[in-house]
């Protein structure tokens, strides 16, 4: 299919300037010839020329017609990925209605073969340098060489625009050897229409400035030492770019340049169409965008333009500041191989219905003066060669508006979506696994770029229809409907593949809940981040959802997800059919009225619950769409909320009996009680029986001995309470079981099933003393007492031998008898402060209180913790409140103060001491493995901090070990316990000498950690090595060429270093990479940017290459691993070993090495030793001069 796409694109790159020009209209008029519609905006014929036009007016939005993406209804183009791939004939793919205006021609210009290239150019820069409405210059075949300063200025108008053009069929080269100097300028200028030249050499090869209503057609820019074409000094707008070509660019090497870097001059209702924009990418570009749109320029389209092989962005745009009518479009356009990404856009933008096929990142955006923020990135189909698409930024709170919908994403590193989409919408998209499987023929390695989608493939039907385009990347109507990606499916009828069926019907059983709060067994955990997107075939499709967790009560109940105003809905794929939902709601603190209920789209319910109360329903749905979806309203009063969720497919559903308990379930001998429920999984035909007995009646009874479940009443969860007996014997605390009976029923698929039994303990009220723990439940003598709690009364006075107790305040107690254990009591001072103390060892702590009144107010009571105010907490009657403070203690005992405050008690329900985790003391170093300072006050900079926090400040003392080589600017930094985590810098600033000392090595000596805080005094600190670098020398110097930092795709990059991960395996286009090795990555974290990651093997050897001129360079290793040492790694370079090293843990060593390059390649090759890997942490290469 791509034969005669190779074919061209071979011809273009290999044939002279003068060849190329024909070569591309033989294409076009052979391969091309069709006719072609743009409804809405312009209409052209291929063969008769202009046929009609359509007036778009001035003030009108571009932005919003290009997107209704009306074009191409007549054409029936084939899906074949060639340059000017909707291009028609010689006509102008797209123009203003004024281009229709151009008169006849006024005054031709003959190439004089009797005068000079230059002369021939100085004739042509008079005629052209000031035109008058209405003038049409042709220009014939020839070489026109400019020499001086060349611009153009017109006073052409709507009905008498001004033209410039080629004569048709032949070659008109304009060329400028000053790489100094733009080829042409065109100033002050209106309804100007350039076309058919090629433009060659010079600077800029079209300069704009203060021009609108400008129009360049078929015009050719290459060999450029800076930008093809640039409009960035002064305002402009109506600029059509339409079907031109721009290649093999120099210097900054930017294909189109609109707008100013910083916004303060832009380009605005500005189109480009159809061009052919490549090659950007050469070593001496540094930047070569191929399109770039500049901040805060608007309402401008980029529409099917093929843009391949550049250095920077294929196309990137920022932001317009504006209102949505004026955004920017992308849309239908090609980008083939990018070294940075192919699309990057920051925000107030429209990117639809492109492909992109490239090695590198597939989709960029992050911040530029503003968050990403209303990005419509719809149906485009997205193969990377790394990341498929990075974002940055898309989950700050001003990170609004953005869709990301039915977009195909492929990436070869495994990384299609790596940051997530943050607060974006996500909806239709699908992660494609295996190019062959989902694409009629796609490569990253060859020129084969067919994407549409393969049938009976995810890519059909499953797009969101809401956000899907009329149209296609070709322009096709997308007649087989809802299909993901840029390319619709070819035929009518494609079928998606039947999902299989799980064996037990069961699509999903969620426990909602927070990150860490427990998750019950064989059940998927979900919070209030997991979304429904690209990856997740369940998840939050809306809703601002929170989470909680009560603690009290099961797995299952005790924490949920909520919204505590409007909706929220979720969202689970499955097959077409019947299913069963089986949704638990409560809450164990507080109430909630009228939830209502949707199952799709159809209220079923409304359900209120009370505090502690969970009401467990279960539905039947029928669901057509392959997206289960269930929308929860907050009521009247409290959360809108879910605890848990079970989709089972009706008709697949195997009986079964559900039974529900706590782990750990207990009852007491002062009669406390427990509970569990029994259901069934599905409708009985006959009813069902399961006789209930308790293992030992000594120590519980059972409230019911039989269930009986049956075709009404089969999902309504029956309770069973179990009872705790009392004795008088001193026996502990006792195991028994409730014994269930298999079922028994006259239908044969619940006849015979066997029902676990269920454990439990009966609390011995005989054992004298509570075991002192660090969770404590204050209230009254009488009232119970949550299990795994001490009790705490007002009788509780500290002691040291029980460890905990009131220290001081006139303390009182109340049961008000409502709600649980924790909350139903408290501890409590009407006026003044109370303080509780716990004996605990010295350490870093998490504090929680509680506090609670079933029925009163108390409001804005102070919490203090280690004599430090820490909270104020209030609260209405009914009201809970739980909060966690991290606590420092430093001299054994924990106290916890609370004062009463406007109104009511000073109350305490629950206290819990947790000890957290504190990491090793330690201090870590942040510098480069070689820091260079400079005779000529150069500087190089070093960080320190600490890797845990202290309880007394730390001090470290620096010194320069020649302060005639390199001075510092501190002589100790100084920890505490509040700045411990932020890094401080030093600066070593280079000496100055008139002695030719050559470079010399110091060191700057730190002493050994400092403070009153035993785990970290005395503690060693390394010191820092620094190269002075000699201005005096006479000797042979080098210069920096290349800088590579290796590591994984998610670890940070040190400045001014290129990434270098194992999946940039070596290509001439890039220049360096990879040659061979199985190249695996790690990232230690607590080092510098340089020594923290590496690339590696663990067995072998890997060899990296750069392209380099022929020369000699002095090549610089860096390895080094924070935790493992690694022996006898081989260092060989340009084939030759050069040294054996090994390292330590923690150990980083830089070593430097003469090499002269002859092939054009250098090669380094690390091969494994006796131990460990083979590493490398970064590779410096300078040439020398």
């Amino acid at each position: 299919m791509f034969s005669n796409a190779t074919r061209f694109l071979r011809l273009f790159r290999t044939s002279a300037p003068r060849v190329r020009r024909s070569v591309r209209k033989s294409l076009r008029s052979e391969q091309l010839e069709s006719r072609w519609v743009f409804s809405g905006l312009a209409m052209f014929e291929s063969t008769a020329g202009l046929a009609s036009v359509e007036t778009v007016a001035a003030s009108e939005s571009y932005a919003a017609s290009i997107a209704s993406n009306q074009i191409g209804l007549a054409a029936s183009p084939s899906n074949e990925i060639v340059p000017f791939w909707r291009k028609v004939g010689d006509s102008p793919s797209f123009a203003p209605d004024w281009y229709a205006n151009k008169g006849p021609v006024t005054l031709e210009v003959h190439y004089d073969s009797a005068l000079t290239p230059a002369e021939n150019g100085a004739a042509l820069k008079s005629v052209l340098s000031n035109l008058s409405a209405g003038e049409h210059i042709k220009i014939h075949a020839g070489e026109y060489f400019v020499d001086s300063f060349f611009t153009i200025e017109a006073a052409g108008t709507a009905q008498n625009p001004v033209t410039i053009a080629g004569a048709p069929g032949e070659v008109v080269v304009i060329t400028r050897s000053d790489v100094k100097q733009n080829v042409v300028n065109i100033f002050p200028s209106q309804y100007l229409i350039i076309e058919g030249l090629e433009l060659i050499g010079g600077s800029t090869g079209i300069k704009l400035q203060e021009v609108d209503h400008f129009m360049l057609h078929d015009v050719e820019i290459s060999q450029t030492d800076g930008n093809g074409i640039a409009a960035n000094s002064k305002n402009t707008s109506y600029l059509y770019f339409i079907d031109n070509e721009i290649h093999d660019t120099g210097g900054n090497g930017e294909g189109l340049y609109l707008g100013a870097h910083d916004g303060s001059h832009i380009t605005h209702h500005s189109y480009v169409i159809g061009n052919y924009i490549y090659n950007l990418n050469a070593r001496d570009v540094g930047q070569g965008d191929g399109i770039e749109i500049k901040d805060g320029s608007y309402a401008n389209t980029i529409k099917h333009n093929f843009v391949q092989n550049t250095n920077y962005p294929g196309i990137v745009v920022y932001r317009t500041g504006r209102a949505i009518e004026d955004r920017n479009v992308i849309e239908e356009n090609v980008v083939i191989n990018s070294n940075d990404t192919a699309i990057q856009a920051t925000a107030d933008a429209l990117i639809q219905n492109n492909l992109i096929v490239t090695n590198r990142t597939g989709f960029l955006s992050k911040p530029f003066a503003t968050v990403p923020q209303n990005l419509s990135i719809v149906n485009n189909t997205i193969v990377a060669g790394t990341d498929g698409i990075r974002t940055f930024g898309w989950d700050d709170a001003e990170a609004v508006n953005n869709i990301f919908a039915n977009n195909a994403v492929y990436s070869a590193a495994g990384r299609p979506i790596p940051n997530g989409l943050g607060n974006a919408i996500s909806t239709g998209n699908a992660v494609i696994t295996d190019l062959a499987e989902a694409f009629s023929d796609v490569r990253l390695d060859e020129p084969r770029w067919d994407a549409t989608p393969l049938a009976n493939t995810e890519l059909i039907g499953r797009s969101d229809p809401q956000y899907a385009p009329t149209h296609d990347l070709f322009g096709n109507a997308r007649v087989t409907g809802n299909d993901i990606g840029a390319i619709d499916f070819a035929g009518i009828g494609g079928e998606l593949p039947e999902p299989e069926v799980p064996v037990d019907g069961v699509y999903g059983r969620f426990d909602f809940g927070t990150e860490t709060s427990p998750v019950e067994s064989g059940y998927t955990k979900i919070t209030a981040l997991d979304r429904y997107d690209y990856v997740n075939e369940y998840g939050w499709l809306n809703g601002s959802v929170g989470s909680r967790d009560r603690v009290n009560a099961d797995d299952l109940d005790r924490d949920f997800n909520y919204v505590s105003s409007g909706s929220m809905t979720f969202a689970v794929e499955v097959p077409n059919g019947i299913y069963q939902l089986s949704m638990v709601v409560g809450d164990a603190s507080y109430e909630s009225s009228s939830i209502e209920v949707e199952i799709e789209h159809q209220l079923v319910d409304t359900i209120s619950t009370v505090a502690g109360e969970f009401v467990n329903s279960i539905y039947e749905v029928e669901v057509t769409d392959r997206l289960l979806s269930l929308r929860l309203t907050r009521g009247t009063s409290g959360f809108a909320m879910i605890n848990s969720l079970q989709v089972t497919r009706v008709q697949q559903v195997p009986a079964a009996v559900i039974v529900k308990a706590d782990l750990g379930l207990s009852t007491t001998e002062s009669q406390g009680t427990a509970s569990f429920t029994v259901e069934l999984r599905s409708q009985p035909t006959h009813p069902v029986t399961i006789d209930i007995r308790s293992s030992d009646v000594t120590e519980g009874t059972v409230s019911t001995r039989q269930l009986t479940f049956n075709d009404q009443n089969w999902n309504m969860p029956q309770t069973v309470t179990l009872t705790g007996v009392d004795d008088s014997l001193h026996d502990g605390n006792v195991s028994y079981q409730v014994i269930t009976s298999d079922t028994v029923s006259s239908d044969p698929n619940y006849n015979g099933l066997v029902i676990e039994d269920i454990s439990l303990s009966n609390i011995d009220d005989e054992i004298a003393g509570p075991d002192p723990s660090l969770r404590f439940d204050f209230g009254t003598i009488g009232s119970p007492v949550e299990t795994g709690y001490v009790q705490v009364t007002p009788l509780i006075e500290y002691e040291s031998t029980r460890g905990y107790g009131w220290l001081n305040g006139n303390v009182g107690s109340r049961d008000r008898g409502k709600g649980s254990s924790l909350v139903r009591d408290f501890n409590h001072t009407a006026s003044g402060a109370m303080t509780f103390a716990v004996d605990v060892p010295d350490g870093d702590y998490q504090v929680k209180v509680t506090v609670a009144d079933p029925f009163y107010s108390n409001r804005g009571m102070q919490v203090v913790i280690e004599g430090q105010a820490v909270d104020t907490l209030s609260i209405d009657g009914g009201d809970s409140l739980a909060r966690t403070y991290d606590v420092i203690v430093r001299d054994g005992q924990l106290t916890l103060t609370i004062m009463r405050g406007t109104t009511g008690f000073a109350i305490i329900n629950s206290l819990e001491v947790i000890p957290k985790r504190r990491f090793d003391a330690g201090v870590l170093l942040k510098a480069s493995p070689v820091l260079f300072t400079t005779e000529k006050s150069g500087s190089a900079q070093f960080t320190v901090e600490l890797l845990a926090p202290p309880t007394e400040a730390v001090t470290i003392l620096l010194n320069s070990s020649d302060v005639t080589e390199g001075v510092l600017s501190a002589t100790h930094v100084v920890f505490n316990p509040l700045n411990w985590n932020q890094p401080q810098t030093v600066i070593v600033t280079g000496v100055d000498d008139d002695v030719q000392d050559g470079d010399v090595i110091y060191q700057i000596i730190t002493s050994s950690a400092s403070s009153l805080d035993s785990a970290y005094q005395g503690l060693d600190v390394d010191d820092v090595s620094l190269v002075n670098q000699d201005d005096d020398s006479d000797e042979v110097g080098f210069e920096s060429i290349a800088r590579f930092d290796f590591g994984s795709s998610s670890s940070p990059v040190e400045g001014g270093y290129t990434q270098v991960v194992p999946a940039d395996r070596y290509n001439a286009v890039a220049g360096y990479g990879w040659l061979s090795g199985a190249v695996g990555a790690r990232d230690r974290v607590n080092a510098t940017d340089l020594d923290r990651d590496f690339n590696h093997v663990a067995s072998g050897e890997m060899v990296f290459a750069v392209d380099l001129a022929n020369g000699v360079y002095r090549v610089t290793v860096s390895i080094g691993d924070r935790y493992y040492g690694h022996e006898g790694i081989g260092i060989s370079i340009e084939g030759e070993t050069v040294q054996a090293v090994s390292i330590g843990p923690n150990e980083f060593i830089s070593e430097s090495y003469l090499a002269t390059i002859a092939d054009g390649q250098l090669t380094l090759k690390l091969t494994r030793g006796q131990s460990g890997f083979a590493l490398l942490n970064s590779l410096l290469i300078e040439r020398q001069v």
